[in-house]
């Protein structure tokens, strides 16, 4: 990691607003992961950048999500 980059407080911030959006589901759009993965091929494999955009991928297509351990339906 870069020490001007602080990727950590970056992604702690957006996890932040993203929990205290009430009834959330798919924050992140198409346009947003086609866009990710385009700067995440400037990157190495192995690079930080590239793992951060592997766990985004992973929580949008499986659902990888608290949030979505506590779901209780609308009644």
């Amino acid at each position: 990691l870069h020490a001007h980059n602080n990727y950590v407080g970056v992604i702690l911030k957006v996890v932040r607003d993203y929990e205290s959006v009430p009834n959330r589901k798919h924050m992140i759009y198409d346009s947003m992961v086609i866009w990710l993965l385009q700067y995440a091929s400037n990157f190495t494999p192995d690079s930080d950048v590239a793992a951060i955009f592997d766990w985004i991928l992973l929580g949008r297509y499986t659902g990888f999500r608290c949030s979505s351990l506590r779901v209780v339906p609308d009644n």
